[in-house]
């Protein structure tokens, strides 16, 4: 991404060498005006120069056309190039233990579509050219070069001065902005609770307290800019005057021509407009640049996570091996020293007490998250080293918090990529779900709503089911599956287990209900974080599968 947008720069840089070069004749201009056509009184000559400048102009008029547009360019460019990697990265940020669901990726790319869509950009652009402007107008007269060189000193200064006193103002403000907006987003998750205890003027009070700091806060650094950004335009005319008066002093002695002190004034001009111009959009400029860097690094994460190895599709042996799992580090770990092998085609049920650690092996199992320490390999590779997309091909998930997506219940299950309508039936005819669907308004093209909210839980626990049966996958991981299953769902999901187990595919299911693990070739048992007990399928005497189960020490 990084030579691409070096190609846009180049391209819109040699444009500013051009338009620079063009912003040099109303300067020359007036130069030959003072000291030839009003000396020489030539009309032919003024004409001349008119027509000159004016055929300059308009090609300065085209090149500044098509450097915006070349901007313009490298802005959709970074949309279309970083706009998905930076969705996928944040979906994947969002998974990681500690749910961090802040969107500061998408506000880096906003950042940086607006810079360069912006009149920040072009100051970047015209700032190098202050060097040429200010050698032409020494050439002149070396005073004349002093002067403008201390004028933009000055400005550089109070541009500086400006950024020491409001920076650490800024960053409050932003904090306490975020902090607030943080607080009403997790209340929004928690909207029925709120209401439901009369939570929501203790809730909007919380919020005001840091919404009026970041209010303050802003408002002090605004008011402090302001005083800035005056004092640089009030100066930048006042230095014109400053640099004028010196060249008059000039003319009268007889050191410089009129042409000269009026040129020079000009040049100044230019040459403290993207001093001006930085001065007073510097915060933009900074953020633009961090939040540039911020995508970059994102990027080459990306890219790594892009180039992984594509495997082939996994028979669906399972294996953990001393695996230790904490979510933040110093904190104990959830998971301690798990290992296991769970061969293809079996059917495993994972049971223990609320808290013990099993929707945590099932996302370490999933390779959601990583094991803090040890490994969880499928078909002999890490989880860690799959190409996220090429496993979830061969993978299903249900998790306990049934979450589905805004859009229809086809979509949903098809994983929201291009499926066929025939493979979506198929997966909710093998989670039992089918004639559940044919019944709703609009059988599968109805509207879940956001998270599913349109459906009740039980509904929405058997299409997460069929999501995750889609495409026949080779691994499937269900976290409670029957939490929101009546008899006959529960009956439901005992064939689908069946179906699976007559497929071969590999499954692990999560209960609290014993019942739910009769169909299991065996069970594990966690307490504390740990693999306490492993049980097998009791089958003496040609009993029927889930007819019975005894539990055997691990060993």
């Amino acid at each position: 991404m990084v030579a691409v947008f070096r190609r846009f720069f180049m391209i819109g840089a040699g444009f500013s060498l051009a338009l620079n070069l063009i912003f040099l004749l109303p300067a020359l201009f007036m130069l030959q005006v003072f000291d030839r056509v009003l000396v020489s009184r030539s009309i032919d000559t003024l004409v001349l120069l008119l027509v000159l400048c004016a055929g300059w102009m308009a090609v300065g008029w085209f090149l500044d056309v098509l450097r915006q547009h070349v901007l313009g360019l490298a802005a959709a460019h970074l949309e279309q190039r970083a706009g998905l990697a930076t969705v996928r990265q944040l979906l994947d940020t969002a998974a990681r233990p500690e749910r961090s669901i802040d969107a500061q990726q998408l506000r880096d790319l906003s950042t940086v579509r607006a810079f360069l869509t912006g009149p920040s950009v072009l100051a970047v652009f015209d700032a190098p050219w202050i060097v040429v402007y200010l050698g032409v107008i020494t050439l002149f007269h070396p005073l004349l070069g002093a002067v403008s060189a201390a004028s933009g000193v000055l400005l550089v200064l109070i541009t500086w001065a400006s950024f020491k006193m409001t920076g650490a103002g800024t960053a409050r403000a932003n904090e306490a902005a975020a902090k607030a907006g943080n607080f009403v987003q997790s209340s929004l998750r928690a909207a029925e609770v709120i209401n439901a205890h009369g939570m929501g003027e203790q809730v909007a009070r919380t919020w005001q307290v840091d919404h009026h700091r970041a209010l303050a806060e802003g408002q002090a650094t605004a008011r402090v800019q302001a005083r800035f950004a005056a004092t640089s335009r009030i100066l930048r005319q006042g230095l014109q005057i400053g640099l004028l008066a010196v060249g008059a002093w000039l003319v009268i002695e007889m050191n410089a021509s009129p042409g000269i002190t009026i040129a020079a004034t000009i040049l100044l001009g230019r040459l403290l407009a993207p001093l001006e111009m930085v001065s007073a959009n510097w915060k933009s400029i900074l953020e633009a640049l961090k939040a540039w860097q911020r995508m970059r690094t994102g990027q080459q994460l990306i890219v790594a996570q892009e180039n992984a190895f594509e495997h082939p599709a996994p028979l669906g042996r399972v294996e953990a091996e001393s695996v230790f799992f904490a979510p933040q580090a110093g904190n104990p770990p959830t998971l301690r020293n798990v290992s296991f092998v769970i061969e293809p085609g079996e059917i495993i049920a994972v049971l223990g007490p609320s808290g013990s650690g099993k929707s945590t092996l099932a996302r370490l199992i999933m390779g959601i998250w990583a094991p803090t320490s040890g490994k969880v390999r499928l078909d002999g590779v890490e989880l860690q080293n799959w190409h996220r997309g090429n496993l979830g091909r061969y993978v299903g998930y249900c998790p306990q918090d049934v979450q589905l997506l805004r859009g229809s219940v086809a979509q949903n299950i098809a994983r929201f990529g291009e499926g066929d309508d025939q493979s979506v039936v198929e997966a909710a005819k093998l989670a039992n779900c089918h004639d559940l669907i044919t019944r709703l308004p609009q059988d599968y093209r109805t509207e879940v709503g956001e998270n599913g909210v349109m459906l009740s839980g039980g509904q929405r626990q058997r299409i997460a089911l069929a999501r995750a049966l889609y495409g026949n996958p080779r691994f499937v991981v269900l976290d409670e599956p029957n939490a929101n299953l009546d008899a006959d769902g529960e009956r439901d999901l005992d064939a689908t287990l069946r179906e699976l187990r007559a497929r071969g595919t590999t499954t692990v299911i999560i209960t609290q209900r014993v019942h739910a693990a009769e169909q299991a070739d065996r069970v594990f048992m966690i307490r504390d974080g740990a693999l306490d007990r492993i049980g097998r399928r009791r089958t003496e005497d040609g009993e029927a599968a889930g007819k019975g189960l005894q539990v055997v020490p691990k060993t």
